[in-house]
């Protein structure tokens, strides 16, 4: 099974965030929700994540939602795009190269107006776990998602 067949079958996620700045500027959270497909072809799939954040001290929750495209390019790359901006401003996280069979990664960061990007995504027949690094002059985090 591909990174690209496994996607297909995800519904539900659960992930992490921690912040590395000192001293941080979030408390680590946990969360948890469900996926859906928004639209797939041959060459792309986007994810559609709603969700809950609980932060890990003071279980303040907080729903969130978010919209991810992973896009197969030339030569076996796949390029993960954030929707955060809109549903027609995509915006370039990374582009993962694959390193092994089920494991992609980001072979040169990605750098954008504030920040720099970089992650990989591992997977096998019972999930996907795509890890994400943000670091910026105003933040340093790390960010793990895990759909099955």
């Amino acid at each position: 099974m591909d990174l690209f067949e496994k996607l297909h079958l995800v519904t539900n996620f659960h992930c992490n965030a921690v912040c590395r700045r000192l001293p941080p500027s979030f408390e680590p959270r946990k969360g948890a929700g469900e996926v859906k497909i928004l639209r797939q072809t041959e060459d792309s799939i986007t994810l559609f994540e709603k969700g809950k954040w609980q932060g890990v001290y003071s279980k303040d929750e907080r729903l969130f939602s978010n919209v991810f495209r992973f896009q197969k390019e030339d030569k076996g790359v796949i390029t993960l795009q954030h929707f955060r901006l809109g549903r027609d401003k995509p915006q370039k996280v990374f582009t993962l190269t694959a390193i092994e069979p089920h494991l992609y990664k980001s072979l040169k960061p990605h750098e954008d107006d504030e920040d720099t990007h970089f992650g990989n995504v591992l997977f096998d027949t019972h999930f996907v776990q795509l890890s994400w690094r943000k670091v910026g002059s105003q933040k340093n985090e790390l960010h793990t998602v895990v759909y099955s």
